[in-house]
C-alpha cells in the first residue's frame, strides 16, 4: 500500500510538473509573439489603426473566453467543495463507535476515498488548465496572433 501511495504521489507530482512546464512554455511563447507583433506592426504604414483593430477584436473575444474559464473554474470548485464536505461527514461518521475491526475497515475506506478525491481533484484541475490554455490559444488564433504550438502528449498524458 505504501509503495502504491508513493507511485500515485510520484505520478501526481510528475504530472503537475509537466503541466507547469507546459504552462510556462505557453506563457513564454505568448510573450515572444507579443514582442513580434509589436516589432512587425512598427513596419506597417497603418500600424496604429491595425493595432487598434486587433486590440478591439481581442478585447471583445477575450471577455467571452474569460467568462467561460471563470464558469469552468466555479463549477470545478463547487464540485470539489462538495466532495470535501462529504469526506469530512464520512470521517466523523467513521469515528463513531463500533468494533475495532469495523473502525479499521471504515478508516481504510475513508483513506481510500480521500486519496481518490485528491486524484480526481488534481486530474480535474489539470484538464481544466488544458482546456483553458486551448481557449486562449484559439482566441489568439482568431485574433490574428499565432497560437503556441501544442506539445505532443507525453507518457503521463491521459486521454
Amino acid at each position: 500500500m505504501v509503495t502504491q501511495m508513493k507511485d500515485v504521489v510520484g505520478r501526481m507530482f510528475t504530472q503537475a510538473g509537466d503541466s507547469f512546464r507546459a504552462t510556462m512554455d505557453a506563457g513564454l511563447k505568448m510573450n515572444e509573439q507579443a514582442a513580434r507583433l509589436w516589432s512587425d506592426s512598427t513596419q506597417t504604414p497603418n500600424m496604429f489603426d491595425d493595432i487598434h483593430r486587433r486590440g478591439e477584436r481581442f478585447t471583445d473575444e477575450c471577455m467571452s473566453t474569460m467568462q467561460a474559464n471563470l464558469d469552468q473554474w466555479k463549477k470545478g470548485f463547487d464540485a470539489q467543495t462538495q466532495v470535501c464536505l462529504d469526506w469530512w461527514r464520512q470521517a466523523f461518521e467513521a469515528a463513531r463507535g463500533g468494533s475495532p475491526a469495523d473502525l479499521q475497515a471504515r478508516t481504510k475506506d475513508l483513506c481510500d476515498k480521500g486519496v481518490e478525491a485528491i486524484r480526481a481533484s488534481t486530474d480535474s484541475l489539470m484538464k481544466g488548465n488544458v482546456r483553458m490554455m486551448e481557449r486562449w490559444g484559439d482566441l489568439l488564433t482568431a485574433t490574428g496572433a499565432e497560437a503556441p504550438s501544442r506539445r505532443p502528449a507525453g507518457k503521463n498524458a491521459q486521454a
